[in-house]
């Protein structure tokens, strides 16, 4: 068995591992054929365009076995105490071989500062839930289609880079201005109705985070990134749109100027010639 960090020519044959990995996952869990759940079938699961992504904006790993790309998974890792464990699929053919607890064990010594692990499963998936149990992780959430879980390590080591920590502390409705707060990490904060205004937020991470019922204004969005985010029932008005690319996306339902996408296309189709 061997660990390495992902490349881009990884891609293509992580696409087919993980394709046949959770196609094999919705025959065991799903209740029916088409049903629709991003644990058990991601979005772009089986695009390679989609594994170049997390390859380049994630720590992305591969499994080897006999040379043979047997597996892979990715984390979400800000650098500080915080990570979440985004993905891990294992090849049918290699499981029950114990890869899975090899490969948590791995993430652990690999990444020694982090004190707080979290992973989202399908609360299907019966198997993992005792998978992740055993590794040491505890349910801190579940709803009718998905388990949370959380592992948290005591004597985690301390970075050099560590300043000064604020924990459990009350500052609702605070006020800060002209702070330095660059480099600054929040986690499992509330700022329900907080405001950000004429600041600088520029290369900023926001991930796993509740924005529902948000509002965007008067923002330079410029070179953003906007990835594995739900948009459901959002609405973009009066935006620069210009040279947006939008890819590997579900987009039933998007209206653009009140003409659903769908028609959008099947126009483009039958004015081009293509299927």
């Amino acid at each position: 068995m061997n660990i390495r960090r992902a490349t881009t020519a990884d891609a293509g044959l992580l696409a087919e591992v993980m394709k046949r990995t959770f196609d094999l996952e919705m025959k065991r869990w799903a209740t029916e054929e088409n049903e629709y759940d991003n644990n058990l079938r991601p979005p772009g699961y089986d695009s390679a365009e989609m594994h170049k992504y997390f390859i380049r904006e994630s720590d992305y790993f591969v499994l080897e076995v006999e040379q043979h790309i047997a597996g892979g998974f990715s984390i979400n890792y800000t650098g500080r105490r915080h990570a979440r464990l985004d993905k891990i699929f294992i090849d049918p053919q290699y499981q029950g071989r114990g890869f899975g607890s090899k490969i948590m064990s791995f993430l652990e010594e690999e990444f020694p500062a982090v004190r707080v692990w979290k992973l989202e499963t399908s609360s299907k998936q019966l198997s993992n839930h005792h998978f992740y149990e055993k590794a040491g992780y505890t349910r801190i959430y579940e709803s009718a289609t998905e388990f949370g879980y959380e592992k948290v390590k005591s004597g985690t080591a301390v970075t050099a880079e560590e300043g000064v920590r604020f924990e459990d502390q009350q500052l609702s409705k605070a006020e800060f201005e002209n702070c330095m707060m660059n480099e600054a990490d929040f986690y499992n904060m509330n700022l329900e109705k907080s405001s950000y205004s004429n600041s600088n937020l520029r290369r900023s991470l926001f991930t796993d985070c509740n924005m529902s019922d948000s509002k965007f204004t008067n923002l330079n969005l410029q070179s953003t990134l906007i990835a594995d985010s739900r948009l459901t029932g959002s609405t973009l008005f009066g935006c620069d749109l210009s040279n947006v690319n939008i890819q590997e996306c579900n987009l039933s339902g998007l209206r653009i100027h009140d003409i659903p996408v769908e028609d959008l296309f099947a126009a483009f189709r039958f004015l081009t010639g293509r299927e």
